[in-house]
């Protein structure tokens, strides 16, 4: 039985799942290890083609099962956001985990803090070791904080719960293809600049890494594109506010995205995106070391791999 709120806070819990058997079982059971339950969950199958939904419907009677034709994790978020029952939206990735105490104590900090969306700390976790990843946790911010999600996104998929009326304003997913990449950041823009966020500062969900996730599986030039593609949406909705940073955000995902191609030894390709991050961003220190990095020739080279070596051996 869950702990009862003298406010009744009713939550739908949305799941969207796509060949999601390997991982789902495990998600679901966080879920229903609430110590405030919810008041019901829903999965909506996106198309699998793998046991997603005979697992599903193992859970008969405590988790509701939608299906689809594949059309992406936006419209399969869409779906159950409609379908929900809850006054307010939860979201959690069907290879993502919650602690058992999420929801409880983000219902106590949206009716202290009188707002409609709230957030948390999420930690990664490697899946092939169950280690917690160190240097993916970023400070929380409550408020206006729409120019910090920007500059700096901070809001994780597995962590937000956020009142029902809300996608009534300002709209759902955005199902278009170039906006796949990023859809969740791109949503939590749209209500940032409406309404003020509340957060607890506690680690209060698990986000899973692993090679098959959708943004690992992405192509870098792929997920490059999308991820420009919604800096530039931001920027076209709130040019005020949010013109001044682009450029350092526009470098930060050069930058992010050279590393990734640093590390898997692809140098030329890397090369090039950690020019156009020095470009935009000629004043940052990471920036510059990694440029230094890559227009060192072999010792640059080596003294880098040196460095991985010695970061893998010590974690």
């Amino acid at each position: 039985m869950s702990e009862s709120n003298p406010n009744t806070v009713t939550i739908s819990v949305v799941i969207a799942a796509y060949n999601a058997a390997k991982y789902i079982r495990e998600t679901l059971d966080s879920v229903l290890a609430q110590t405030y339950l919810p008041l019901e969950v829903i999965v909506v199958d996106d198309g699998s083609t793998d046991e997603t939904a005979a697992i599903v419907r193992s859970y008969a009677g405590r988790v509701r099962l939608l299906q689809q034709e594949n059309r992406g994790e936006p419209a399969a978020r869409n779906v159950g956001i409609r379908n929900a029952q809850g006054d307010y939206i939860a979201f959690v990735d069907s290879d993502d985990l919650w602690m058992p105490e999420k929801l409880k104590l983000q219902t106590a900090r949206l009716l202290e803090k009188k707002v409609v969306w709230v957030t948390c700390y999420a930690d990664s976790f490697d899946d092939s070791s169950g280690r917690i990843l160190s240097g993916y946790k970023k400070k929380l911010y409550e408020g206006d904080i729409l120019e910090k999600e920007f500059a700096n996104p901070f809001i994780r998929s597995p962590t937000p719960v956020v009142k029902k009326t809300v996608f009534e304003e300002v709209g759902y997913f955005d199902e278009d293809k170039d906006a796949l990449i990023g859809e969740d950041k791109n949503m939590w823009m749209r209500i940032a600049a409406h309404y003020p966020l509340g957060a607890v500062y506690q680690v209060l969900a698990l986000k899973r890494e692993h090679p098959t996730s959708a943004l690992s599986s992405t192509p870098t030039e792929e997920k490059l594109k999308g991820q420009l593609c919604l800096i530039e949406r931001n920027v076209s909705r709130q040019p005020q506010r949010l013109a001044r940073y682009k450029n350092r955000v526009l470098a930060r995902i050069y930058l992010n995205n050279g590393t990734d191609l640093l590390k898997q030894g692809e140098y030329e390709r890397a090369r090039l995106l950690i020019d156009k991050a020095q470009q935009l961003n000629p004043f940052s220190f990471q920036v510059e070391v990694y440029w230094l990095i890559l227009h060192s020739g072999e010792i640059g080279r080596k003294g880098y791999r040196l460095y991985r070596e010695l970061k893998t051996r010590m974690v």
